[in-house]
């Protein structure tokens, strides 16, 4: 009993420690990556490649070393890896970033040189104390896998528990203390544990033991010899859910709703099903879960190709019930094809090998292939095709033949309806079901042309080939539909996500807007007579818009500007002929389409005003540009990086502010965009600008009649703006707008620093 205690025990903080490793330096780097949602599937296809060699190396270690000489070198390894902490990034390593280094790469480095020491030994843990704990002598040690639970349990608790405790409570420097803490006590633990097995493996078990061990493995274990096919299928089922949950991550946060901290959920859920799935007793089937999870991909399919991501709060969940399903279904058939304990490692190695192709193919190779994040309905239609069937389901089983035809009658019924759909009913015959249904004339084509042949897929359920054909037909025709799309201009896809420059329509005539996911970056109006006017977040009546017009009219001199945020180049609209504006974007591809396909920047350079363009993270740019002391001082400094709703905390800290109040003249304005559709960042600034001893206002412009928030008409949108600066004086008759209010502080408002800072704190 003691035995079986101590290793769980040793598991579990082992897993504990293992992710809450994972936030902890995620948190570190981010913000020397803007940010960005893809730092966190390059992380994940690092720890799942250290996962790799972790598990590996524990192979090797029980394959060919005696028992007391792996305790040795593990615990020797746990001291070495120790003295690599407490983690930290070196600073020496950001110059490589202004160098213009590629981020995937340079984040990979640095993981490697200051993560892979102790992720690796942590890595090693599980399947080495399961292989150890078959030694002791233990009546369970002919079925260890149970302990496979308690390290998962461990990663949930610590994987919850850190956005919701730890963050809050204390900063990175101190987490990363207690951390190096908590691993030197893990030593310990591992030290009796391997003291545990040397003495349990140099005991003769007793018969009472060894006859319960034969009693219970038949049932808890599958004694069939390991092959290469078998192997094989270990990886097939460890890949799709690994794929998966990167990819609805990816999917959720950029085409239906940035919520922050999303990417918890789907790693829970991914945790959670191997509890569920080891666990003694299974409340439902594998075939069971297997249907649900197709009607699922059925559905969710339905919502990709017609374009229906609203509402989020129906749509997310819809997702989420999705991969659950998948992988718990997967991991079941996992659990239930788990060879006995002496080829225990290697079973975890080969799962481990596919938990690093399917992050290889998303962070990787899938940005490269994909203009869009196809990687994510490629990965359930391969979910689709490893469901389990009943024999019933495979007698009934169409040949090759005939899959093949049903896939070609539902891409030419697919296509022939859109063609009937777009080019030959008129708008004016589905004007009168709109009065009827809440839907749009576009939605309601959508509905007619996708709606047969979901129909048709959906009565092939039980038939899982031509099921997952027929769906993939669909996602095809819509994809090639979108490539060919001649409102899209162009769509690009890098390390920072999918960007999209294409033409629309507002009530006021034709634009050009620029799009990440669902957000909008910008928009133009394309006729020559009205391309120079500013939209969106930027017009008229905006903060920013209202500020700068306030400026230029009270001084004749020419202004000097830095705006933080490139998008559609919308604020170099304002500057008049010898002003300047510098932009600091970290995403190339943005710059490229704000260059060639938005006239705003080569309009103002034609007005004489001076533009220019700084790539790379702006606070890593600013810093260098602090240091170096060559640029003259801003008169206004514009901070509107926060896409997506992804905030880069990094550029609302108190570090961040004095860097801002160093470049900006005494005299200047700092603005801050911070409209968000989910959180409030006015009582963190409120209290920067009091540490600052800054006046701090919001402006907002709410006044529309167009509930969506757009002015159809003008191209404005709601937009809210705070203006910190020295004086109230130096916003000049701004200072009397009637949408100009104080900051309003909220009580207990930790100040945000590099080593703090807590989004649950701000979220509405």
């Amino acid at each position: 009993m003691i035995a079986m205690v101590l290793f769980t025990v040793s598991i579990f903080t082992s897993a504990t420690l293992l992710f809450v490793v994972q936030p902890m330096v995620g948190k570190l780097l981010l913000p020397k990556l803007g940010g960005a949602p893809a730092v966190w599937n390059t992380c994940m296809l690092f720890f799942q490649a250290t996962l790799l060699a972790g598990y590996f190396c524990a192979h090797l270690m029980t394959k060919y070393l005696p028992l007391r000489s792996q305790v040795l070198l593990f615990v020797a390894g746990l001291v070495l890896a120790l003295t690599r902490l407490p983690l930290s990034v070196d600073p020496r390593s950001i110059d490589a970033l202004l160098r213009g280094a590629d981020p995937n790469f340079w984040l990979l480095g640095v993981l490697v040189s200051r993560v892979a020491p102790v992720f690796f030994m942590l890595s090693i843990t599980s399947p080495l104390l399961q292989k150890w704990f078959a030694r002791t002598g233990h009546p369970r040690g002919d079925d260890p896998y149970f302990l496979y639970s308690a390290s998962n349990i461990g990663s949930i608790l610590s994987l919850v528990l850190y956005p919701f405790l730890f963050e809050v409570s204390w900063g990175v420097s101190a987490q990363a203390t207690g951390w190096m803490w908590g691993f030197g006590a893990f030593i310990s633990l591992a030290t009796l544990c391997g003291f545990v097995s040397c003495v349990g493996a140099a005991r003769p078990r007793n018969r009472a033991s060894e006859t319960l061990a034969a009693t219970a493995t038949p049932s808890t274990v599958n004694a069939q010899p390991v092959t290469w096919a078998r192997r094989g299928y270990w990886v097939i089922l460890s890949l799709i859910p690994s794929s998966l949950m990167l990819g609805v991550t990816t999917y959720i946060s950029t085409d239906v709703s940035s919520v922050p901290l999303i990417w918890i959920i789907p790693l829970t859920i991914y945790l959670l099903t191997f509890v569920l799935a080891f666990g003694q007793r299974q409340w439902i089937t594998p075939y069971r879960l297997g249907r649900i999870a197709a009607l699922l991909i059925l559905a969710i399919t339905f919502t990709m190709v017609t374009g229906a991501n609203d509402p989020p709060g129906l749509i997310i969940p819809l997702h989420l019930l999705m991969f659950g399903a998948v992988a718990l279904f997967c991991h079941q058939r996992l659990a239930a094809d788990r060879p006995d304990p002496s080829h225990l490692t290697e079973f975890y190695l080969w799962m481990s090998i596919g938990g690093v192709l399917g992050g290889l193919c998303n962070a990787l190779l899938a940005p490269v292939l994909f203009a869009t994040i196809f990687e994510y309905p490629l990965a359930m239609l391969v979910a689709l095709l490893v469901r389990e069937t009943r024999p019933a389901d495979e007698a009934d089983a169409p040949s090759s033949w005939n899959v093949m035809k049903f896939g070609m009658a539902m891409l030419l019924l697919t296509i022939g309806l859109g063609q009937l759909v777009d080019v030959e009913m008129p708008a004016a015959w589905l004007a009168p079901i709109t009065k009827i249904l809440p839907l749009s004339v576009d939605q309601i084509k959508m509905l007619l042309r996708f709606g047969l042949p979901a129909a048709l897929v959906l009565s092939q359920l039980n038939r899982r080939t031509c099921f997952t054909v027929g769906l993939g037909a669909m996602l095809f025709v819509n994809a090639w539909e979108r490539s060919i799309d001649e409102k899209t201009i162009e769509r690009d896809r890098n390390f920072y996500g999918t960007l999209a420059t294409a033409r629309d329509t507002l009530a006021g005539g034709e634009v050009l807007r620029m799009v990440h996911g669902n957000t909008i970056h910008g928009w133009q109006w394309t006729d020559a007579a009205r391309r120079g006017i500013p939209l969106s977040y930027y017009g008229n009546h905006s903060g920013v818009g209202q500020l700068i017009q306030t400026w230029q009219a009270a001084s004749n001199r020419p202004l000097r500007i830095g705006a933080v945020g490139l998008g559609a180049g919308s604020l170099a609209a304002w500057v008049r002929p010898g002003d300047t504006i510098v932009f600091y974007e970290i995403n190339p591809q943005v710059v490229d389409h704000a260059e060639r396909h938005f006239s705003y920047l080569s309009d103002a350079r034609q007005r004489g005003a001076t533009v220019e363009v700084r790539t790379g993270d702006a606070r890593l740019v600013l810093e260098a540009e602090q240091r170096s002391q060559t640029a003259p001082p801003y008169d206004l400094l514009l901070v509107d990086a926060f896409s997506s709703d992804s905030i880069p905390v990094h550029l609302v800290t108190e570090e961040a502010c004095n860097i801002y109040r160093s470049i900006v003249q005494p005299q200047g304005v700092v603005a801050f965009h911070i409209t968000n559709r989910y959180l409030n960042l006015e009582p963190v600034l409120a209290t920067l600008a009091r540490r600052a001893e800054w006046s701090g206002f919001r402006y907002d412009f709410r006044e529309l009649t167009n509930v969506t928030g757009i002015d159809q008409k003008t191209g404005e949108t709601v937009s809210a703006w705070v203006l910190l600066t020295a004086q109230t004086a130096n916003l000049g008759t701004l200072a009397q707008d009637s949408h100009l209010r104080p900051l309003v502080e909220r009580p207990n408002q930790r100040v945000w620093t590099d080593d703090y800072s807590n989004l649950l704190s701000v979220f509405e």
